[in-house]
């Protein structure tokens, strides 16, 4: 363990309403020392960049309600990147403790655990006292500086032969997209105009990309402070789209045939704005969609990108529409 003097906390948080579900986890560190020559972390070089991330599931398990929660790690996504993956995988349940003034301080904890190489890591420190806000993770995303804020840290890899330590930096909490995808033009729902079905989750096949093209989101659905940022993706590289909103998830959110694609959103419709897609197909819309939707706390929305498609168009109807994306708005 190592103590270092507390300093200012550096958190940028995002701003607005809790959100329910998966939440990414990652910390960037730095390798201090490492004594394996052979294995999985050979190789990992003092002053290298180590970027471990995971995802955890919310709700936790509150140890001490209020202060001391933990959530469970989904095995699947743990992975610690130096120099590439090293391909570090768990070796059973294991769970993230977040601490917040319990009993006098705050702190981040993975208690040492065996991975399935054998090896055995473990990744925790102790903070100045205003360093979490909460110990609930859903009011936690956002860039927290560890290094000026530690008292104490243990991050190692160790057993089979070596050790390695790395010295934690930052850590990022990631909340989960608003929203719910919908209407997919993946033959899962609605058939496709003229048989041009997408990828699956995505709209329907455009004359540039086979597989169609995508809404997602991004930040907060808060009626009072809205982050939330639309993205489409796989659209027509360079043409014009409208990113919409409606009341209703047409047809009972299976969409119904429209141009080349599928109409998912529908009712009281209001444009929210006209982005071209890049050379990519992409677009982001940039406007305050709280505002320009006019929506209130408790509404729910759906939301579609409909875009023109002049070159190839399948159907010949020149435009096309991804899948849609509900989301219900909180305070």
């Amino acid at each position: 363990m190592r103590s270092l003097l507390a300093s200012a906390l550096l958190l940028v948080a995002a701003a607005g309403a809790a959100q329910a579900g998966t939440y990414s986890v990652v910390v960037t560190g730095q390798v201090l020392s490492n004594s394996y020559g052979s294995g999985p972390f050979a190789g990992a070089a003092a002053g290298a960049t180590a970027v471990l991330s995971f995802d955890v599931t919310e709700p936790g398990t509150p140890i001490a309600p209020g202060q001391l929660v933990a959530y469970a790690i989904d095995l699947g996504t743990f992975d610690l990147d130096i120099n590439g993956s090293t391909g570090a995988a768990l070796g059973g349940p294991t769970d993230l403790q977040i601490q917040n003034d319990f009993p006098a301080a705050d702190g981040f904890r993975i208690f040492q655990t065996q991975l399935a190489s054998g090896h055995f890591f473990s990744c925790e420190w102790g903070a100045v006292g205003s360093f979490f806000p909460s110990a609930d993770i859903t009011l936690l995303p956002g860039t927290y500086d560890v290094a000026a804020n530690m008292t104490s840290f243990n991050y190692v890899i160790q057993g089979q032969g070596g050790l390695l330590e790395i010295f934690p930096m930052t850590l990022d909490v990631v909340a989960p997209a608003p929203g719910t995808p919908f209407c997919f033009c993946d033959g899962s729902g609605t058939a496709a105009p003229c048989g041009n079905s997408g990828a699956a989750g995505n709209g329907c096949a455009n004359g540039a990309n086979a597989a169609g093209a995508n809404l997602a989101t991004s930040g907060v659905a808060s009626a009072s402070a809205s982050t939330l940022a639309l993205h489409a993706s796989g659209a027509a590289p360079g043409q014009p789209g409208l990113f919409f909103q409606g009341v209703n998830a047409v047809n009972g959110g299976l969409g119904n045939t429209f141009g080349d694609g599928l109409r998912c959103a529908g009712g009281s419709v209001v444009r929210l704005q006209v982005v071209s897609a890049d050379a990519l197909g992409a677009a982001t819309s940039t406007i305050d969609v709280a505002v320009k939707g006019g929506v209130t706390a408790g509404d729910t929305r759906a939301y579609q990108y409909w875009y023109r498609d002049p070159v190839g168009s399948p159907c010949g109807s020149f435009f096309n529409l991804t899948n849609g994306v509900q989301v219900g708005w909180a305070n």
